[in-house]
């Protein structure tokens, strides 16, 4: 007979209310990853990610930001451990067309 055995796990953790979401991962017990995201006005929102993988013992950092400047247009920004920034602005210049432009840049 061939034994059966739990090759992969993963344990998850949410709470959200009004304005604040978190969730949290534990995949195979050894990545732990939280993330958070707040709506701070309704304008405005952040979230941020971290990660940690214990085989590795590496940890990884993501942030953003996005502010809704009228209906049609909004602004975002997200900063990663890694030291890439990336910003973009949005346009809804029709209700089936959006029109982005973005910008990467890398602050190694």
């Amino acid at each position: 007979t061939e034994k059966s055995k739990l090759t992969k796990n993963t344990l998850a953790l949410g709470y959200t209310n009004n304005d604040l979401t978190f969730v949290g991962f534990i995949k195979d017990l050894s990545v732990f990853e939280g993330l958070v995201h707040h709506k701070v006005c309704p304008d405005t929102e952040i979230a941020a990610n971290l990660t940690y993988n214990k085989g590795t013992n590496a940890c990884a950092f993501n942030f953003g930001t996005k502010y809704t400047l009228d209906k049609d247009t909004s602004l975002r920004m997200k900063v990663d451990c890694g030291g890439n920034t990336t910003l973009s602005c949005t346009h809804k210049v029709k209700p089936w067309l959006e029109a982005t432009l973005s910008n990467s840049l890398n602050a190694k």
